[in-house]
Formats: C-alpha cells, structure tokens, sequence
C-alpha cells in the first residue's frame, strides 16, 4: 500500500482531489507522468474529481430489497452496503465503493477478421440516447482551479502528517499548504468514444504538477521482479526516491517508456503498482466485455484483468507488460474480480484529439529511440521499446526538519502521534463520501 507522502511520487502513488463546495474527495492512484507536446504533466482518471450527488446521498437509508428492485430495472443509483451484496465499484476508496459497470457477457475470440469484439447488433445500437450519463471534463481554459494532494487528505490522516488538536478548517488549510502536488490542467469528463461503431469508455486527467514534486521518468518499485526484458535506457532520476521500509532495492526497478498498442493486449500478462493493493499481478483477458455503466442507455467495451489488483484506491495505476514492459492501460474499475481498464493506446489518442496537441508520449522514448542499435531487429520492427533498472540502491530518509534547499521531509520512523478529535471527525466527514451505483444482474 502507498498511501504515504513522497517528495516527488512514483506511479501507484496516492493522491486526491479538493473542491471548495465538497471539500477533499477519494484518494485514488498517481499512475505516472506523460509528455505533451514534450511538457511532462501527471496522469490518473477523471472520476477522482466527482463527487457524490443529492441523488446518490438520499439513497444511503434505501433498504436491500429497494437497491434489488432498482438493479432489475437497470441503472439505478444507489450505496454499496456491507450486506453481501455484490455490487461493481469504481476502484477508488475501498470505504466508498462505487458502483460503476456491469460485466454482461464477453465477446467472441480476439483472432477474428474483425478482432472479435463487437456484434452488428452492437454497432446499430446507437440512439439520441448516446451521451446519457455523461460528465463534463475539465478543458485547459478553465477558470476553476482544482487543487489536487499527495498523499491524499484520508491518508494524510491515518498517517498522522498532521498536527493534533486542529479544526477541520485548519486541517483543510494545512494539507493544501503542506501537501500540494498541483492542479488539474485538463481531464476528460465522463464520456464515451466511438471507434469504427464500438464504444468506449474514456476517463482521464491530466496534472499539472509543482516543479519541486516532479519526477521526470516513471518509475515502478519492483517491476522487474515480473518484466524480465533486456534494457538499453538509463533514466536520470531527480533525488529524493522514496523507498519506504526499503521494500523494494533499485535493482528492481523499471521504468516504462512506452506504450503497448490496444492489439496486443489479448492474454498479456501484466503487473501494475497501485495505492492500495501495492505491486501485484494478474493477465488481460483474451477479449473484452460488454459493460454498461450507471445512467447509459447501451453498451460498451472493456478489457477486463484476473488479477489481485484493481480494489478501493487503485483507480489511475498504470498497469505494465511483463513482457515488454510497455504500459497497457490504467485501472478503472472492478467487479467480482475482475478488473475493468482503460487501453492506454486508446487514452492517449483522446487525448491528442482533445487538447489538439501533436505529440504524447512517455518520457524517454526518445533516448530509447535514439540507441536502437542496442536492440534487435525484430523488436524494432515491433515498436518495442524497453527499459533499465538504476544500478545503485539508495536509502532515503526522511525527517519534519526543513533542509538548506528548502525540501520538505518526513521522518516515517519518527514517534508516532495520537490524532486529534479533529483529525478523525475530518476524515469521517459524509463530504468525503462518494457515489455508488447499482446495476443490472
């Protein structure tokens, strides 16, 4: 779990998002940074910004049997409870599950003439009706700014970065001052894209990041214990790395540059560094499934992962090829297991379409690029572009002390605090709440 403060956050980190009129909403994961136009920004998903609804809170006091009556009719909003039931939860805090998609059916083998993944009764299935459930992004001209943690406020608490005996207003203050990773430049709202009439779900942010707080490479704590591919790239890295309880050496590190086209990803086996479920691995399914998500009137696609990631928190972790070592997508959802994600080849083609930029990318594909010679024909030929590990370990320590350059730090073997009452009635609050969904059996 990653739910701990780091001067300048690895993918999987926890951060959250602040809005005046709510307050600071679910932690999710910081999946890790992109270039734009060659300007790195931070990534994660856009449903970290939404936060619960009149409708979604007046159903809290709803009873079991009126949650069942509402899922037969479809699409109805409702709490996810601890009675048992089953309900599909966005992968934000494990406390307030969301209910986000249904897993209807999985579709026909991915070797197909057609890829497999859509039916013509799916394509036609298009109406007035298509944009129903959707959410306004947030577009790089807003005048709104959104304050966006690291670690996120709940964390925050729980890890007792605090001081005690503060009001709730003072916490709010002190963790924004404290705790500022930056903003959101853009994010894409809650939508659904069509491609060749299959339709998608689309769901990101975009970060605009405090220089001091930017790590310019990414960087997956323990990713070669699974990608076991040869490496031709040394990443500069700006000091301090966090290494918490030294869980993982440098040698264990990998950093992606790349991206996997959504074509390949039937049957990969991937590892992802998420928020809460830590380094984890599991495999891509062989096809995806139809889902349908709360207030859409039809149906569209998702990869779907078996693994032991994708649970409250893990929302925006970058999942990883163990092969190439290319991302694959981020984690947006889980249900029963299964984990829903969103094609990281499919993300950035929105998002080049959205901000009308020319290029995205990972930071060092071009230095990949640029010694090619170092890697084999066949893989070149293939787009696969790989990674390496740092050759030394280094051992950070952290204290509340503040050092000649000015960096804050923080001492994790430092005595530990008792929380105020204010600390836990803040982290309590219903405002930190979020949206829950039920649907469809």
């Amino acid at each position: 779990m990653n739910p701990f403060w780091q001067e300048r956050p690895l993918c999987g980190a926890s951060i959250g998002a602040y809005l005046p009129d709510h307050g600071h909403l679910e932690p999710v994961s910081f999946g890790g940074i992109v270039k734009v136009d060659d300007k790195e920004y931070g990534m994660s998903v856009h449903h970290m910004l939404e936060p619960p609804t009149d409708e979604e809170e007046s159903t809290d006091s709803e009873s079991d049997s009126d949650i069942d009556e509402q899922a037969d009719q479809g699409a109805t909003r409702s709490s996810a409870r601890a009675s048992g039931q089953t309900l599909p939860r966005l992968a934000t805090e494990s406390n307030h599950d969301h209910g986000y998609m249904s897993d209807l059916s999985s579709v026909s083998g991915a070797d197909s003439d057609d890829d497999g993944y859509i039916s013509s009764d799916f394509e036609s299935d298009v109406s007035e009706d298509e944009g129903a459930g959707d959410r306004p992004g947030v577009p790089v001209s807003s005048s709104t700014t959104i304050q966006v943690t690291q670690p996120a406020f709940g964390d925050a608490v729980a890890e007792d970065l605090h001081a005690d005996d503060a009001t709730t207003e003072e916490l709010d203050e002190d963790h924004l001052a404290s705790y500022k990773l930056g903003k959101v430049y853009a994010s894409s709202g809650l939508r659904r894209w069509n491609q060749d009439g299959r339709r998608f779900e689309i769901d990101w942010a975009l970060l605009e990041l405090e220089p001091p707080r930017l790590q310019p490479y990414n960087l997956i704590q323990g990713g070669r214990r699974h990608c076991k591919s040869p490496v031709s790239f040394k990443p500069d890295l700006k000091f301090p790395i966090c290494r918490r309880n030294n869980l993982y050496a440098a040698e264990e590190d990998w950093y992606p540059t790349s991206i996997i086209p959504s074509s390949q990803l039937a049957n990969l086996a991937v590892h992802c560094l998420g928020r809460t479920s830590g380094l984890a691995c599991g495999t891509i399914s062989a096809a995806m499934s139809f889902v349908k998500i709360k207030g859409r009137k039809n149906f569209s696609l998702s990869w779907t992962v078996v693994g032991d990631f994708g649970v409250g928190g893990d929302s925006g972790a970058w999942i990883v090829s163990n092969t190439t070592g290319q991302v694959a997508g981020h984690v947006l959802a889980e249900r029963q297991g299964l984990t829903y994600i969103c094609a990281m080849s499919l993300l950035f083609e929105d998002i080049r379409d959205t901000l009308r930029v020319g290029r995205i990318s990972l930071p060092g594909a071009e230095k990949v690029v640029a010694s090619a010679s170092q890697v084999d024909k066949v893989d070149r030929a293939e787009g696969v572009m790989y990674t390496t590990a740092l050759p030394t370990r280094e051992r950070m320590g952290f204290s509340t002390t503040q050092k000649g350059d000015g960096k804050r730090f923080f001492d994790s073997g430092s005595a530990s605090r008792t929380k105020s009452k204010a600390a836990e009635a803040a982290i309590s609050k219903p405002r930190t709440s979020w949206w829950t969904q039920s649907v469809r059996n």
